[in-house]
């Protein structure tokens, strides 16, 4: 319980840091319609998925992590004692901001891969990020644990395993989930020519629009020529989305409400456009 306490007290004051940080920013920059916070609906279930989800997941993604790591260990005939934190083979060869370089590429390849198996065969779990009609920093939070599970092992796993140091994945961790909150602010940063290489904010609002062709595109947290690699990338550049959110109407506003969601909900019922197939293509206009 203490260090469940100590972790909560922790993510407080974090968000009042990040708070002090996005809410000038939006002020100033906004570039869409959206309520500001602390005044959006989805402001009291946010919090609480910035505040506990990670005591809900953080345990689970520990114990599974542990538990493939020794199994790989037991299949090689080695003995596992506990998670090396230096990294091993030619990784840790180079040096460390080429390491970090690699890690940022290979986890948001890994990040692609992973959000669209979580569109396409796990969208009532992955529905709960959508379910927000207001794109906001805090919005970038909303997500259920089994979601942030798989975020999290989908990278976590093949790094350890390919020899990435423990200190490589903890520069990983804290800078993509500032640029989340950067990437789900209502601003109208595009970037110019670099929107080819990085996700930016009004890139990634299209992924979060209730227009079909964009919630089957642009997947990649970071650089969005992983979307452009892989068809997926929708960027027009003469309109801005309008409406976010799902098409579900049965998606709880609460908090406990929404992990309880896809927990219940019937299997095979179809509530969005996001299984209604993909976008493909290279789409600018």
């Amino acid at each position: 319980m203490e260090q469940v306490a100590s972790t909560i007290l922790f993510r407080l004051m974090a968000l009042l840091g990040l708070a002090l940080i996005f809410v000038p920013l939006e002020f100033v920059v906004r570039a869409i319609e959206a309520k500001p916070f602390p005044k959006s609906a989805g402001v009291p279930a946010d919090v609480l998925h910035w505040m506990l989800t990670p005591v809900f997941a953080g345990p689970l993604v520990t114990t599974v992590l542990t538990s493939v790591v020794a199994a790989v260990y037991l299949s090689q005939g080695r003995v596992f004692t506990h998670l090396e934190d230096g990294g091993f083979g030619p990784i840790i060869m180079q040096p460390l901001w080429l390491i970090i370089l690699e890690m940022l590429l290979f986890a948001d390849l890994c990040a692609y891969c992973r959000h669209r198996i979580m569109h396409k065969f796990v969208w009532p779990v992955h529905s709960i990020h959508h379910s927000s009609t207001e794109v906001y920093w805090l919005s970038a939070v909303r997500f259920h644990p089994l979601d942030v599970l798989a975020q999290s092992l989908s990278y976590l796993i093949p790094a350890y395993l390919l020899g990435f140091p423990l200190k490589a994945i903890a520069i990983y961790m804290p800078f993509v989930t500032l640029y989340n909150f950067l990437l789900h602010s209502p601003i109208d940063w595009s970037f110019g020519p670099l929107r080819y290489v990085l996700v930016t904010p009004a890139y990634h609002r299209w992924h979060h629009t209730l227009e079909e062709a964009g919630q089957q595109a642009n997947f990649a947290t970071i650089f969005s020529f992983y979307d452009i690699l892989f068809g997926t990338f929708y960027f027009p550049c003469h309109k801005r989305p309008e409406k976010f959110g799902v098409l579900a109407s049965d998606i709880p506003r609460d908090y406990f409400g929404q992990i309880l969601y896809p927990l219940v909900r019937a299997p095979g019922v179809k509530v969005d456009l996001a299984e209604s197939g993909d976008a493909g293509g290279l789409k600018e206009r």
